[in-house]
């Protein structure tokens, strides 16, 4: 690795609970703190140093001969703008007897709740919004500007906020899923804007496929490619609930054209079981948003970074400090590598690497500065 800038005595460290990096689909990056109390519910400024705190920054007796000092990080915030299916089949079971019973609304609704209340869920901010809106007349809106404006704006989770939202609704109506995607991505987009270090992503939650205001599914995945293409890029995730929307049909169309590979069944036989699931699905959307990039702080003290002394440091629950290699393939089980190996602005964790942390919610990452670049040659 050539050496690309002079010494420098910065250091930060990452709790990583619920971390997935870009290529585990993650969107955006993280910032970084000098908050010792670092981790999803951050909020601290990029660009950190402080003393060496083995307990705040956990690293091996390989590196603290040579480490400078260290910085708690903080993972950038997930946005997940929320567009709930409301629509009168939501209500309904798929049998005859079932119509209008909300034999299909209420598991869903405590799946949301739930997740909604979560105290795992900190770190997330969410929006909700429904569709169909009705314009007074018992007719859908079929205007984008209106499903623009959640019914609850982005918000800190856990929320009672969007709790008593959901419980001020129920189900009725068509499924105009055109123009409630289309508000959802301008919303998303808006806040993608406002917030450039925050991961950003449309959730649409729906029991059927697209039927109103000139709804369909060709039409409606268009839509979600071109807001996943577009600048900033707002992914489209899609949880399909009762037979209407099954694996394989409408809700994989769209979440593939919104670049988030296959939607997520989930079965309404089992009212028990459909909470849980729905629970479960939630918890999938936010793990795969959330991003294990970490933008390179500056140094505070005015000296130059030198980015071949850089070191990224793994400390499974219970277990001791594993210095990682630099791995530019990723292709070498564990490990990292610089975003622009010649020009680069973050540090990107391997798939492998996010895959296992994604499992160990409690384990640590330290990014560790001052020790020469631990390099795996690919």
């Amino acid at each position: 690795m050539n050496r690309l800038r002079s010494l420098a005595v910065v250091a930060a460290s990452a709790s990583i609970a619920f971390a997935v990096s870009a290529g585990c689909g993650g969107v955006n990056d993280s910032s970084l703190s000098n908050d010792q109390n670092g981790g999803l519910n951050g909020g601290g400024k990029p660009g950190i140093g402080g003393e060496i705190d083995d307990k705040a920054a956990p690293v091996g007796d390989d590196l603290k001969k040579c480490l400078t000092s260290t910085a708690k990080g903080t993972l950038a915030a997930v946005n997940l703008v929320t567009m709930f299916d409301q629509s009168g089949s939501m209500g309904d079971d798929g049998t005859p007897a079932g119509n209008n019973k909300r034999t299909r609304w209420d598991p869903v609704t405590a799946g949301m709740k739930a997740f909604y209340s979560d105290p795992a869920s900190a770190g997330m901010n969410a929006s909700l919004q429904y569709f169909p809106l009705n314009d007074g007349s018992g007719q859908p809106v079929c205007w984008d500007y209106f499903y623009s404006t959640p019914d609850v704006a982005l918000t800190g989770l856990p929320s009672a906020d969007l709790v008593r939202s959901i419980d001020r609704h129920g189900p009725l109506g068509g499924t105009p899923t055109d123009p409630a995607l289309r508000g959802a991505i301008n919303y998303a987009k808006s806040a993608a804007r406002a917030r450039p270090m925050e991961a950003t992503a449309v959730l649409l939650v729906t029991d059927g496929e697209p039927n109103s205001c000139s709804s369909t599914v060709d039409g409606v995945s268009a839509l979600a490619a071109a807001g996943f293409r577009d600048t900033p890029s707002i992914p489209t995730y899609v949880i399909g609930v009762g037979p209407q929307a099954a694996a394989g049909g409408a809700i994989d169309v769209i979440a593939k054209a919104g670049g988030t590979g296959q939607g997520i069944h989930v079965d309404t036989n089992d009212p028990a079981k459909t909470t849980q699931d729905l629970v479960a699905a939630l918890n999938k959307v936010r793990g795969q948003i959330i991003s294990c990039s970490f933008g390179i702080p500056a140094p505070t003290d005015g000296k130059q970074l030198d980015l071949d002394a850089v070191n990224v440091v793994y400390t499974p629950t219970g277990g001791q400090p594993k210095t990682l290699n630099y791995s530019e393939k990723c292709d070498q089980g564990l490990g990292w590598h610089y975003d622009n190996r010649s020009a680069p602005k973050k540090i990107d964790l391997c798939n492998a690497t996010c895959n296992t942390i994604r499992n160990d919610r409690s384990g640590q990452i330290t990014i560790a500065y001052g020790c020469k670049t631990n390099v795996k040659i690919n």
